[in-house]
C-alpha cells in the first residue's frame, strides 16, 4: 500500500471516527435536552394545577378521604379538565393526580384524586402511592415553599411533582404529572433523518478533502522521489520545483542545495582526479576542513623530472612509437607519484612537475619526494630493460620552500599549480643534472629534512642560472 492510499484511509477513518463521536455526543445532548424539556413541561403543568386547587377543599378531602366526599368528584373533574387541555403535540400529559402523605405513616402516601377514567388504570382514593422519593415529597418547610421534585421512571415515564402548601407553610398534598417516554423518543426520532443526512454529507466532504490533500501530498512526494532517483542515476542537473509553501517546499530546497553541493563535489573530483591519487582525492572530499583552491602561500616540495636528449630520441623514432613510449612512461611515473602523496602539477613535454605538501599538508613531504625520485629511477631501469631500445635517462631536481599554490587562470581556463622562487630552483636543479651527470639533485632545504634517512653527496655551493646567490646542492644515489 503506497503512502497516498495510507494517508487517504487514515484521513477518512479519522474523519468518520470524529463524526461518529461528534454525532454520538449530539444525540446524547439531544436526548438530555429533550428529556429536560419534557420534564419542564410536566413540572409546569403540575405547578400550574397546584396553584388552581382550593386548599380548604383539599384539607376537607384529606379529613374525609372517601368517594362520597363531594370534593373528590370536584378534584377529579378539575384534574381531568387540566389533563385534557395539556394533551397535544407540544405536551402530552398521560396521568394527572393528587396525592398526600399518610397521616398515620409519614413515610407513605396515598391517592386523593386521579384524572384517569379507565378503571383499569385509575387510582382510587386512599390507594397507596408508591414512590422512591417519599421523604423528599412530603417534607417541606416555609423556607422551601416552591420546592419541586422531578423523577424519571426509566421504564416508561417522566414524572413531575408540585407541592401544595398552605398559608402557614405546611405541606398539604402534591400534584403529580406523568408524560410517557414514548413521546420523548418520538421527538428524538424527528432528528434522526437530519443527523443521517448531515453524517453522509460530512463523510462525502471528508472523502473530497482526503482526496485533495492525499493527491497534493503525493504529488509533492512524487516530485521529490523522481528528483532523488535522477540524482541517484547521476543526473545532478535535476531540480525539485515545488511551491507548496510548506515543509515539502523546504525539503525540495534542501535537496536542491544538496544537489548543488554534489555538483561542486563532482567538479572538484573531476579537476583533482587529474592531479592527485584516488587516496588523496577521497581524503580531500571527506575532510571536514575546507580545502583552499584559491592561491595560498604554503610550504611545499617541488619535483621536476625530464627525459634527457628527448629531442634526439623523437627524431630517431616514429611519432606513434614516441607517443606510446611516453604514455607507458607517464603511467608508471604517475603511479609512483600518487603512491607517495604527490600532486601532479603538469606535463611539460616529456617532463613532469610535481608538488608534495599540497593541496593537503604533508609532514614528511621531503621524504616522500626523495622516495618518489628514487622509485622513478628504479622504475625507469625496468622500463629500459623491457624496451631494450631506446635506453633513456631521466634527470630529477627537488627543492623545498614556500610558494603560492592554488587555481591560477581565468574562468575559461584554470590550472592548479605552484608559483614562486621554489619552483624556479627545483627546475634549475633538474636542468643541472645534465651538466653534473647526476640523476637526482636536491637543495640544502630539502637535504636538512632527509639527511638522517638518505645518503647524499654534497656538490658544494653552486650558483644556479638566473640567481645571484649560490645554494648548496646534494646528489642522491638510487641505492
Amino acid at each position: 500500500m503506497n503512502y497516498r492510499t495510507k494517508l487517504y484511509f487514515a484521513f477518512v477513518i479519522t474523519s468518520v471516527a470524529c463524526l461518529i463521536f461528534g454525532f454520538g455526543i449530539l444525540l446524547i445532548e439531544l436526548e438530555y435536552s429533550t428529556f429536560s424539556r419534557e420534564q419542564n413541561k410536566a413540572l409546569t403543568v403540575a405547578t400550574t394545577t397546584a396553584a388552581l386547587l382550593d386548599i380548604n377543599q383539599i384539607k376537607a378531602l384529606i379529613a374525609n378521604p372517601t368517594q362520597n366526599n363531594p370534593a373528590y368528584d370536584h378534584f377529579r373533574l378539575q384534574l381531568r379538565r387540566v389533563r385534557d387541555n395539556n394533551r397535544g403535540n407540544i405536551v402530552y400529559i398521560k396521568y394527572l393526580y393528587l396525592v398526600t402523605a399518610n397521616p398515620k405513616d409519614p413515610h407513605s402516601a396515598f391517592f386523593l384524586a386521579d384524572a384517569e377514567e379507565n378503571s383499569k388504570f385509575q387510582a382510587v382514593i386512599k390507594q397507596p402511592f408508591h414512590t422512591e422519593h417519599k421523604s423528599s415529597l412530603f417534607h417541606f418547610s416555609k423556607h422551601h415553599e416552591k420546592k419541586t421534585i422531578i423523577r424519571e421512571d426509566e421504564d416508561s415515564w417522566i414524572t413531575a411533582f408540585a407541592p401544595i402548601i398552605d398559608g402557614e407553610g405546611n405541606y398539604i398534598a402534591s400534584i403529580g404529572a406523568n408524560i410517557p417516554t414514548q413521546f420523548l423518543f418520538k421527538n428524538l426520532m424527528r432528528f434522526i433523518p437530519y443527523i443521517c443526512i448531515s453524517f453522509m454529507l460530512s463523510v462525502i466532504l471528508a472523502l473530497i478533502i482526503a482526496t485533495f490533500f492525499a493527491k497534493r501530498v503525493t504529488l509533492a512526494l512524487d516530485n521529490l522521489i523522481g528528483c532523488v532517483k535522477q540524482i541517484e542515476k547521476g543526473n545532478l542537473d535535476c531540480k525539485a520545483c515545488l511551491e507548496t509553501h510548506d515543509e515539502f517546499e523546504e525539503l525540495g530546497d534542501a535537496i536542491n542545495q544538496m544537489t548543488k553541493g554534489l555538483r561542486e563535489r563532482e567538479r572538484l573530483k573531476l579537476n583533482f582526479s587529474r592531479y592527485v591519487s584516488d587516496h588523496v582525492l577521497q581524503k580531500i572530499l571527506s575532510s571536514t576542513k575546507p580545502t583552499k583552491l584559491e592561491g595560498e602561500r604554503r610550504k611545499i616540495t617541488v619535483l621536476f623530472s625530464d627525459i634527457r636528449q628527448f629531442t634526439h630520441l623523437s627524431e630517431s623514432l616514429p611519432p606513434e612509437q614516441v607517443v606510446a613510449l611516453l604514455n607507458e612512461y607517464f603511467k608508471v611515473m604517475l603511479d609512483i607519484i600518487f603512491e607517495h602523496k604527490g600532486t601532479l602539477d603538469k606535463f611539460i613535454g616529456d617532463g613532469l612537475m610535481v608538488e608534495f605538501g599540497a593541496p593537503l599538508d604533508d609532514e614528511i613531504q621531503e621524504k616522500n619526494a626523495i622516495t618518489t625520485a628514487i622509485d622513478m629511477q628504479k622504475a625507469l631501469e625496468k622500463l629500459n630493460t623491457t624496451w631494450k631500445q631506446p635506453n633513456i635517462q631521466v634527470g630529477i631536481g627537488i627543492h623545498t620552500g614556500f610558494a603560492i599554490v592554488g587555481n591560477v587562470g581565468s574562468e575559461k581556463r584554470m590550472d592548479y599549480t605552484a608559483i614562486g622562487d621554489t619552483v624556479n630552483v627545483a627546475f634549475r636543479l633538474e636542468q643541472m643534472t645534465k651538466s653534473t651527470n647526476r640523476s637526482i639533485l636536491i637543495s640544502e632545504d630539502t637535504y636538512q629534512a632527509i639527511k638522517e634517512e638518505f645518503s647524499a653527496e654534497s656538490l658544494g655551493p653552486i650558483t644556479l642560472p638566473g640567481r645571484e646567490e649560490p645554494i648548496r646542492v646534494y646528489a642522491i644515489e638510487k641505492n
